[in-house]
């Protein structure tokens, strides 16, 4: 889920304050024709929680998290939510345990074993062509796709990808990626509502 994707999912959706005091809220962020996508900011003093159709997921940092995940690109400045996705895994305490943060990717392993065939110039296109296409075969499972990385000396044997296991395979889950949009956008919500 990319950002504009998040924002269509979001458009018809209303804020109810089910608890407002101080630095404990409870804010519910849904659709009143529609159950999907609903989810809940709920924060006390140094955290915050989202909790939703995508997931559970509990940061901590500053007494004030809604102030936390305000000091990204404030909303509209640049006409983008300016999260953080990186940074803010940092601060979670519990993550989703259907889809947590990151999670492999065959298009991202591709992506890196392409980059790294590219530097080979000792090698013709053809046999990179070759060890892509080879290797294409355990692309679906990170394990197999290391394990046949690792053992590729047996079948091409002067080809060598040293330090491939430090190369991250993974990207960013839909559930975290909507987890972390939906706070800034809620966050925004509030901030607009209160003006």
């Amino acid at each position: 889920m990319n950002e504009t994707e998040f924002l269509k999912t979001v458009a018809r959706h209303e804020l109810t304050i089910h608890k407002w005091d101080g630095l404990y809220r409870h804010v519910r962020f849904a659709d009143p024709g529609n159950s999907a996508y609903g989810f809940d900011l709920v924060t006390w003093p140094g955290h915050l929680c989202f909790t939703g159709d995508c997931g559970t997921y509990v940061f901590a940092r500053v007494p004030d998290t809604f102030t936390f995940f305000r000091s990204g690109v404030p909303y509209g400045e640049d006409k983008t939510l300016g999260v953080n996705l990186d940074y803010w895994a940092q601060k979670l305490l519990s993550e989703d345990r259907s889809g947590g943060t990151k999670v492999y990717s065959a298009g991202r392993a591709a992506t890196v074993l392409q980059e790294r065939l590219d530097d080979m110039e000792e090698f013709t296109p053809e046999k990179k062509a070759n060890v892509m296409a080879y290797l294409s075969a355990f692309m679906e499972s990170e394990h197999e796709l290391r394990q046949a990385i690792e053992d590729i000396g047996d079948t091409f044997f002067d080809v060598e990808f040293s330090d491939f296991g430090d190369e991250d395979l993974t990207e960013w889950t839909v559930r975290y990626r909507f987890c972390a949009y939906a706070i800034v956008w809620g966050i925004h919500q509030l901030d607009a509502r209160a003006n």
